[in-house]
């Protein structure tokens, strides 16, 4: 997973304006994700019974007896417990993470044989004794089962008063046996494997004592290659969480796990604002659960991914984000191997995120993207490539201030205005027409940007000619929209619009499109004059329906190489209303239910694919019907349980996610033609619904599904999974629902372009193997 995504993985269903009017990409305000700052909720207890024994640092400061340093660097493998627990304890010992070679902890309080430290997860304890010079003594050793004698005693640490007898803890070994990863003189550290998962959002680490080498009665080697071990899969998880930590060589995780099944290139490294960094995965497929262990570019581990299937609805609560060296996706298909495939060609960007934004028989034009948000977000770019070679013929840098891009009509040229000036940082507005061969400026001019007049701050593409447009400077809401001559750039006419007006084009309409309320405005984008008006019907209070961010706000569009619509949905007052752009003629009509009770999943010409909600007396929203409504004739096709996401319409056959299983039906009767197998987990939490999840129809009887991460290839006719597309690594930050929908999976039918999370941007000749 992305590095800057991953810390913002907990609001995944989030979806925000991306500056991505009338068929631009911007940033409208946003900006992207940084370097976290704790922001990982702690646990509602986690100071234990010890708050009025404890001693702070601050006090030990006062009386002149701090006897540690108030910042330190704890030795490997120190477990970071919930609580400081006594030797009476009988429940569960909770850690929340082991020390990281390198990382330095504040510590804020001491309370007997413990250390309080401020960490990511709040406040977390620690035995003083790994703060100590002896605990650099601790060596990894290969896993062995340890069975004790009668009466054996398990230790908080070597030679502790705080003990437990072993019995105490025996469903926590592997049928009275325990794992043993660490030596330190004739003392062994065991791994408690947690009896549960998580708790809550959080996962629960293995917990960590020593039992003495007299209290041993027979030890056994477990060998390496612990996927053919024969362990737990719990047990397993365990000792990689101890055995494992960041910075292990690869010869270390070899020596554990093997020999990977299959070995890619990582996602991005890097947070934003840095350079791109790109690793190496090495993917254990046929493990259960599936792990990836990412290294840095220096040959560093720095990630672990587990890849596990939940067995409970308490387990879907589990978040992805666990920390910065692991993360757990949650699985509710069955798992395909990954197949290496033969590239017609990869470009290597030097941004994470990858998207097609236009195609033309002879050049592409690729948005790059740090993918991050709003303070967050630093870097973003345009480039165009040969589509033949995928070599690249220029780019532009348009830092956190994004870019607004319309293509003319023969493909030959390009207007892009960049708000920002990523060298000077600062705002200019840039405006210019190139040639997409390269990059060669046509005419340019700077948009101006004064004190109480009008401002103009983004545009768009409309027939052969562009609009500019932005505030209008007299301190109210109103805005201000001008024409511009594509060819030259000499302004053809103005218009200062009523407060409240949005422009609604997404690329290329024949007209300026001008919403209000519930009033649709077409102007004539030379002269400026009205062509047609569309009347919508005025909401009353609380009868507004729900914006639809993909559909109305976001532009409408879906393919890259023909990016001219004839017609649009539009939400005006309270209803929704398809109209002919180039006569202004109302040939469809929606009414969608105040509030959030409806929602719409995709569309095809007349046809709406919705889902709702049901259950008036919930207070959140929960859609568990899913109907296709005919609009041209007012007449629904047919209705199904369940939620929906990635609506993907081919002729006479509706692709979707129905209740998180990919499924194909027959759109006249709704009849499955085929569902995937998931888990009847499925569905059960926001972040595992499928969003951003994408099928594509790439013909040969083939269909590409994206999957979290993963692009698998189905089979058309029955959905049968074939393999995963080996070194092809995806992602769906936040706010770029519309990117992620048009740019990442393109087929033009002889080929398929793919974008990435970690800079790459390739071709794939059809059929693929």
């Amino acid at each position: 997973m992305n590095k800057i995504y991953r810390y913002t993985a907990v609001i995944a269903s989030s979806i925000l304006a991306w500056g991505t009017l009338s068929g631009c990409s911007g940033t409208a305000g946003n900006g992207a994700a940084a370097k976290p700052d704790s922001t990982f909720a702690a646990p509602v207890e986690t100071a234990g019974s010890t708050a009025g024994t404890g001693v702070s640092a601050e006090a030990l400061t006062a009386e002149g007896k701090q006897t540690v340093p108030k910042t330190m660097e704890l030795q490997r493998y120190a477990p970071f417990f919930v609580q400081p627990y006594p030797a009476e304890a009988k429940e569960k010992l909770d850690v929340f993470f082991y020390a990281e070679p390198g990382t330095k902890y504040d510590w804020i309080e001491k309370s007997g044989d413990w250390l309080a430290f401020n960490t990511e997860y709040g406040q977390a304890w620690v035995p003083e004794w790994y703060a100590e010079e002896a605990a650099a003594d601790i060596t990894l050793q290969e896993p062995e089962r340890l069975t004790p004698v009668a009466g054996a005693k398990l230790s908080l640490r070597p030679g502790s008063g705080t003990t437990w007898t072993a019995d105490q803890w025996r469903d926590s070994s592997s049928g009275g046996q325990w794992i043993s990863l660490l030596r330190w003189e004739d003392w062994y550290g065991i791994v408690l494997v947690p009896k549960q998962l998580n708790n809550q959002s959080r996962a629960i680490r293995p917990a960590l004592l020593w039992i003495r080498d007299s209290d041993i009665a027979s030890r056994k080697q477990v060998g390496s290659n612990l996927g053919q071990s024969g362990l737990a899969l719990d047990t397993i998880r365990a000792i990689v969480d101890i055995a494992l930590p960041a910075g292990s060589e690869p010869s270390a995780v070899a020596k554990l796990l093997g020999e990977p099944d299959f070995k890619e290139d990582s996602f991005a490294l890097n947070y934003t604002g840095e350079p791109l960094r790109v690793g190496k995965d090495w993917r254990y497929e046929t493990m259960d659960p599936q792990l990836t262990a990412t290294f840095s570019e220096l040959g560093k581990l720095e990630h672990l991914t587990w890849d596990i299937q939940p067995k409970s609805r308490q387990e879907m609560q589990v978040s992805s984000y666990q920390g910065l060296f692991s993360s757990y996706h949650l699985r509710t298909i069955e798992t395909v191997s990954s197949k290496a495939l033969n590239w017609t060609w990869r470009h290597q960007g030097d941004l994470a995120f990858t998207y097609l934004r236009y195609g033309t028989p002879e050049h592409l034009l690729i948005a790059g993207d740090d993918g991050g948000l709003s303070g967050m977000h630093d870097d973003s770019s345009l480039y165009a490539l040969d589509r033949a070679s995928g070599r690249k013929l220029w780019q532009i840098n348009a830092g956190y201030g994004g870019s607004f891009t319309a293509l003319d009509e023969s493909g030959q040229y390009l207007t892009v205005l960049t708000p920002l000036s990523p060298d000077k940082k600062e705002y200019n507005y840039h405006l210019r027409r190139l040639r997409m061969a390269d990059g060669s400026i046509v005419w340019e001019k700077y948009l101006p940007q004064e004190k109480n007049k009008v401002n103009f701050s983004a545009m768009a593409g409309v027939g052969e000619g562009i609009v500019v447009y932005g505030d209008s400077g007299d301190n109210s809401d109103s805005m201000v929209v001008s024409g511009l001559n594509a060819v030259n750039g000499k302004p053809l006419w103005t218009k200062q619009l009523k407060s409240g007006s949005r422009i609604m084009n997404s690329g290329n309409e024949p007209y300026v499109l001008i919403r209000n309320m519930e009033k649709l405005t077409a102007l004539d984008p030379g002269t400026g004059a009205a062509v047609w008006t569309v009347q919508g019907k005025r909401a009353a209070s609380g009868e507004e329906p729900y914006e639809e961010a993909a559909m109305d706000y976001l532009p409408q569009r879906s393919d890259p190489f023909n990016s001219r619509g004839k017609e649009r949905w539009f939400l005006l007052g309270k209803e929704r209303l398809r109209v002919d752009l180039q006569t202004g003629k109302v040939i469809g009509r929606f009414a969608p239910q105040p509030a959030a009770a409806d929602s719409i999943v995709g569309w095809n010409g007349s046809l709406l694919l919705v889902q709702e909600d049901t259950d008036k007396l919930d207070t959140g929203t929960s859609y568990d019907v899913t109907y296709l409504l005919d609009t041209a004739t007012g007449k629904e096709l047919w209705r199904k349980e369940g939620g929906a996401a990635g609506a993907y319409f081919a002729g006479e056959k509706l692709y979707l996610f129905l209740n998180g299983a990919a499924t194909a039906l027959d759109v006249q009767t709704g009849k499955e033609l085929w569902k995937q197998q998931v888990s009847e987990l499925a569905y059960t939490r926001d972040d595992v619904k499928p969003f951003g999840m994408l099928l594509r129809l790439l013909g040969n009887g083939q269909l590409l599904m994206a999957s979290g991460q993963d692009l698998i290839l189905l089979r058309e006719s029955d959905g049968s999974m074939l393999y995963r597309v080996g070194d092809a690594v995806i992602e769906y930050p936040e706010a770029r629902d519309n990117d992620i929908r048009s740019g990442v999976i393109v087929s033009d039918g002889q080929d398929v372009y793919l974008g990435s999370a970690n800079g790459k941007f390739s071709r794939l000749r059809l059929p693929l193997p």
